[in-house]
């Protein structure tokens, strides 16, 4: 996610906290020093402990009524997640690396997330692209279906194993990339979806079939930004926001 801050965890708690414009207590300001300076030098918070200009912009969707939902992502290397509050006024975005891009400078590290404001508009793109989903836009191909234990193993150890089987879909979707992810909106018990990415063979919806496997079903990429779509617009007219 370009463009926003990296902070820690604990300056991102007292940001949260500090959403209504009240600032920090006098009680709380020498307790929590470290994190109003490293705000202050993100341009979030002026020395007194109260939002600047900027921060009050970034959590402006928390004033108000919001739909939250996180999408977590894992693949060998790698188990991360970004968590949306979106309202009125924007989406309010947390999130840990992205599964798209290479670590260096402006990625979060342990303990530190990126913040970022964007429109409701843009973000099934802006997730998308955190994703890292496509480009096998025309690819479309039969499903395929392992065991549970195959597909975690899978996303545990990358491809250090060949395909359980000789399905040419499946040996070809098992040589490629995998990233598995979720939407989950918060307060449920499980998420609502199941994505995995796969390189050049494609987005395939995964599910437990009636036969207890892992069924793998192929889906356009051009499909997932609308389901992207759909899961926003469905959470913000349930919030009473749209």
């Amino acid at each position: 996610m370009s463009g926003g801050p990296v902070i820690s965890n604990e300056a991102l708690d007292l940001l949260m906290e500090c959403a209504d414009g009240k600032g920090v207590g006098m009680a709380d300001r020498f307790r929590r020093r470290a994190q109003i300076e490293e705000l202050s030098a993100a341009g979030l918070m002026d020395a007194s402990g109260k939002l600047a200009a900027a921060g009050l912009s970034l959590v402006a969707p928390l004033r108000g009524p919001t739909f939250s939902f996180a999408v977590g992502a894992q693949r060998a290397d790698l188990a991360t997640s970004v968590t949306a509050w979106v309202g009125a006024d924007g989406a309010f975005l947390v999130s840990g690396p992205a599964p798209a891009a290479a670590r260096g400078a402006g990625t979060p590290a342990l303990g530190q997330v990126q913040v970022a404001l964007v429109s409701a508009a843009h973000l099934p793109s802006v997730l998308v692209a955190w994703l890292g989903v496509g480009p096998a836009w025309s690819y479309i191909g039969e499903n395929v279906a392992v065991t549970r234990e195959a597909f975690a193993r899978r996303l545990e150890t990358g491809a250090l194993t060949s395909a359980p089987g000789r399905d040419p879909a499946l040996v070809r979707l098992w040589e490629q990339p995998w990233l598995a992810w979720s939407l989950q909106e918060s307060g449920a018990a499980a998420p609502q979806n199941t994505w995995l990415s796969a390189g050049t063979a494609g987005q395939h919806l995964a599910f437990v079939n009636q036969g207890g496997s892992m069924e793998l079903e192929p889906f356009a990429s051009s499909a997932v930004w609308s389901v992207m779509a759909r899961f926003v617009h469905d959470g913000l007219v349930r919030a009473g926001v749209r």
